[in-house]
């Protein structure tokens, strides 16, 4: 074909045309490009098919192998409408194992409801799978609305397992929007429709401009069987968009098969620059496709740069709320950044630095990330009005394992750290400025990360009726925050590094500043509390601004170590008034004085 041509053209007059079984841009044997300007166009045409129609007869043959050409290698323009590219090697040669470069893949400019890949109805859906590898730009660029994206290896070779990289696999560019990548979620082949984007130099997935997408149930920056890495140099990237939806869309319908795999990629695994309202729930962030085992990415999730009102796990309203949590796990970096004016995200439900037991369900089996849990870098603007946990069960996150802090604000205020179990992670569980231990100061006058808000003091007692009674205070000018205070109790995961593991109560503090409150939170045994365990605090002012964990305190017993007859007896034979009897009787006299003081004062 003539450099400066089309090979294939089917304007707006033909409609329901069929494209099966050429070599288009390549020499006879599929091996060297002979070039077009663009491959095959479709000029506002409807209902054609390049490619396969997936009937089961026939389908292997029907493919055409597209490549070579210097501009595009699939274009639909002006309103190409219901038309379906399947079963085709784009990019490569005929083997699929060699790159013969077009400029893009494929580039949907003008049409909506178009299927590139499977129609995942259960009839031939491998069949249907393009390979759309080794182009100069993207593998696939959309740029309107309501197309599908399924089934299909891009960036790989046939096998799935070597890179035959696209400089980004997929594109979505405004004004598109409400496009599908991957599954449509309806039941019938839903594995089938999962991409696999792998091997690409730079995106994985990128939007630009383009919202209310559906990525799901794609591997992306592994290997077909998800057990090796394939990196992209990024997984998913959504800058300057809104709605886009990375993982499951809670619906209640077939949330299970929209999670996707986000592992292996040189950078960080998703991205949320400049976009509003984009949810990232359902997906192994870091891990191998069980969730079991580290594949990871430079970096699990970032939020940067003007984002406002992204989910990161679930949006707590009861619908498939355990589904929509992330294993965020086993990244080489960060789990979860929040950097320069990030502003009021949600970040609920997740698992951060572990993944659920193989062995025993409802465990969990430490896959640290290799730095902080969570981290809310400085920056200006600061990122601020953020919310880490929630009230329910369901939206609290686990954070355990990681190789620094659970979670670190460097800057910003109103970070707020609710409910989570945050526990044996090699730093603080709350670091305020990432700068170790920040000791209590009178009154508490600070600026900084949620302005080094004061932690609680803290002590604890099981009573006689069996109810943990805890007494605390904290010493903070209403001046400096804004009252009332909300105080977390937790059960620490020890003394030594005093993270709150367990969450067990919350109270109101509304006190004057630094004068002690005394609460019961609730039966001991009921609350899974016993003597000697140890219990730590945070302190939340009404703007959002959390402490660090408090000091851990050991829990205490009000029963007295009684004074009897068989244990006086017993030190007057043992030692006959010698000190140490001195001693256990003095003990013994002087915690009955201070249970008796403890009772009154109650």
């Amino acid at each position: 074909a003539a450099f400066e041509g089309t090979a294939v053209r089917i304007t707006g007059a033909g409609n329901n045309n069929r494209v099966a079984g050429n070599y288009i841009g390549t020499t006879a044997d599929g091996t060297t490009a002979l070039a077009n300007s663009w491959g095959v166009r479709i000029d506002g045409s409807e209902n054609t098919i390049i490619g396969t129609n997936g009937d089961g007869v026939g389908d292997a043959a029907e493919g055409n192998l597209i490549s070579g050409s210097a501009v595009i290698g699939i274009y639909l323009e002006n309103s190409s409408n219901n038309n379906r590219i399947a079963g085709n090697t784009i990019g490569t040669d005929a083997t699929g194992t060699n790159a013969i470069a077009n400029w893009i893949g494929i580039e949907v400019y003008s049409g909506d409801s178009n299927i590139i890949g499977t129609n995942g109805d259960g009839v031939s859906d491998e069949a249907e799978r393009n390979l759309i590898s080794g182009n100069t730009e993207d593998g696939v660029q959309v740029r309107t609305s309501n197309n599908r994206v399924a089934g299909n290896y891009i960036g790989t070779d046939p096998t799935g397992t070597s890179a035959i990289p696209n400089y980004t696999g997929v594109r979505m560019v405004s004004p598109g929007g409400e496009n599908i990548i991957g599954t449509n979620s309806d039941g019938s082949g839903d594995e089938a429709e999962r991409n696999l984007i792998s091997g690409n130099t730079d995106y994985g997935v990128l939007f630009i401009s383009s919202g209310d997408n559906h990525v799901a149930g794609n591997t992306i920056g592994t290997n077909a069987a998800g057990t090796a890495a394939l990196p992209n140099g990024r997984g998913v990237y959504s800058i300057d968009d809104s709605g886009n939806i990375i993982g499951t869309n809670g619906d209640g319908t077939h949330d299970a098969t929209e999670g996707n795999l986000i592992s292996g990629n040189s950078g960080v695994g998703v991205a949320i620059v400049e976009s509003y309202n984009t949810r990232v729930a359902g997906n192994f962030i870091g891990t191998d496709a069980t969730g079991t085992r580290a594949i990871p990415n430079s970096s699990g999730v970032v939020i940067a740069l003007e984002s406002r009102r992204n989910i990161i796990g679930t949006n707590g309203d009861g619908t498939s709320d355990e589904l929509e949590r992330n294993v965020i796990s086993g990244n080489s970096g960060v789990g979860i950044r929040l950097n320069v004016d990030a502003q009021s995200n949600t970040i609920a439900g997740n698992l951060i630095g572990v993944t659920p037991s193989v062995d025993t369900p409802g465990d969990l089996d430490p896959l640290g990330n290799g730095a902080d849990g969570l981290i809310i870098l400085a920056g200006e603007p600061l990122s601020s009005g953020n919310l880490i946990g929630g009230d329910l069960p369901v939206e609290q996150n686990t954070i355990a394992y990681n190789g620094d802090n659970g979670v670190a604000l460097v800057g910003g205020t109103g970070n707020r750290v609710q409910r989570n179990a945050i526990y044996d992670n090699s730093a603080l569980g709350i670091d305020l400025g990432d700068n170790g231990p920040t000791p209590n100061d009178a009154e508490d006058p600070d600026l900084g990360p949620n302005h080094y808000q004061n932690y609680p003091t803290v002590t604890a007692v099981i009573n006689g009726s069996g109810e943990l009674v805890v007494t605390y205070f904290v010493d903070s000018l209403t001046t400096n925050s804004t009252y009332p205070l909300t105080i977390e109790f937790f059960e620490a995961d020890d003394v030594a590094s005093g993270e709150g593991q367990t969450f067990l109560a919350e109270d109101s503090y509304n006190e004057t500043p630094a004068t002690l409150k005394e609460v019961s939170l609730g039966n001991a045994n009921a609350l899974g509390i016993a003597a000697g365990d140890p219990l730590v605090a945070t302190a939340t002012d009404a703007n959002g601004n959390t402490s660090e964990f408090s000091l851990a305190t050991v829990v205490e017993s009000d029963v007295p170590t009684a004074l009897t007859l068989d244990t006086f007896a017993a030190a007057r034979g043992a030692g006959r008034e010698t000190p140490a009897f001195a001693a256990l009787a003095l003990a013994a006299l002087v915690g009955l004085a201070a249970s008796d003081r403890r009772r009154r004062a109650a």
